[in-house]
């Protein structure tokens, strides 16, 4: 203990001056033992400790900075980025307008701690998952399923342009998905749409990750995805699960549809 003592003083002298630490004594009583423990637990992180000395380094540049516009402005920046920390402090990651979710998504999938995924595809219309993040995803998940790295469950809910109320049969589009995903043996259940608007909740996006994490894609209808949420928290993915179990009394085994008459 007395070890780290030294090395976050010593870190934090080099980064900001002993003055900093002069201030952080003055307001022992303001903010509490608590507080400044959290300093030297966090040593124990390397890798969030030099987050944290960077922080401190951009922090001190902007506030040597005294014209008072820059200063209202940077506060209301901090602010933002502040709400940012604390939704992260709380195991969620949230990706705005972009596809870059999916690198953390694939590495979830080729990591040790999953191996059970469920996944909900909401299907609108078919460009879903025709672009190149897209594809690349769904032949990454079907190599791990061949390599038995991972098991894999899938309902898809269909939207009335996908399957319509007048066809025993899915868009062909749909179909070959369908194929493609029992080649595989990955069991698909396929619900239509208008069958959840009394079950308006139901309509999701998302995959569960085992018992580790559970995630949400909301999509835009011209722009792909919009938002994607990723909770690293049990309860979150608890309520995924009830969720999973609400749809699969919904779900028509896919094999039910496939050897109905065109």
């Amino acid at each position: 203990m007395i070890v780290d003592l030294l090395q976050v003083i010593l870190s934090l002298v080099s980064v900001v001056g002993i003055s900093y630490l002069v201030v952080m004594l003055q307001r022992w009583q303001t903010i509490g033992p608590n507080e400044l423990q959290l300093q030297f637990t966090l040593a124990k992180d390397t890798a969030m400790f030099d987050c944290h000395l960077g922080f401190i380094r951009a922090l001190q540049s902007i506030s040597s900075i005294p014209d008072p516009v820059f200063r209202a402005a940077a506060l209301k920046k901090l602010d933002t980025i502040y709400e940012e920390l604390a939704t992260l402090g709380r195991g969620t990651v949230v990706f705005h307008s972009t596809e870059s979710w999916r690198l953390v998504y694939e590495q979830l999938l080729c990591s040790k701690v999953v191996y059970d995924y469920k996944s909900v595809a909401w299907i609108r219309d078919v460009n879903y998952w025709q672009n190149e993040p897209g594809q690349k995803s769904l032949k990454l998940c079907l190599q791990l399923i061949d390599a038995q790295q991972l098991k894999m469950h899938r309902i898809f809910i269909l939207s009335s342009e996908m399957w319509p109320e007048s066809q025993p049969l899915p868009h062909p589009t749909v179909v070959c998905w369908v194929e493609e995903h029992v080649t595989h043996q990955v069991p698909i259940g396929l619900i239509r749409e208008s069958a959840l608007q009394l079950d308006d909740d139901l309509l999701v996006d998302m995959g569960i990750y085992g018992s580790h994490a559970v995630g949400h894609q909301l999509i835009s209808e011209t722009e792909g995805t919009s938002k994607f949420v990723l909770q690293f928290d049990f309860d979150a993915v608890a309520s995924a699960e009830e969720i999973w179990v609400r749809l699969c009394a919904y779900a028509k085994d896919c094999k039910e549809i496939r050897e109905q008459p065109p």
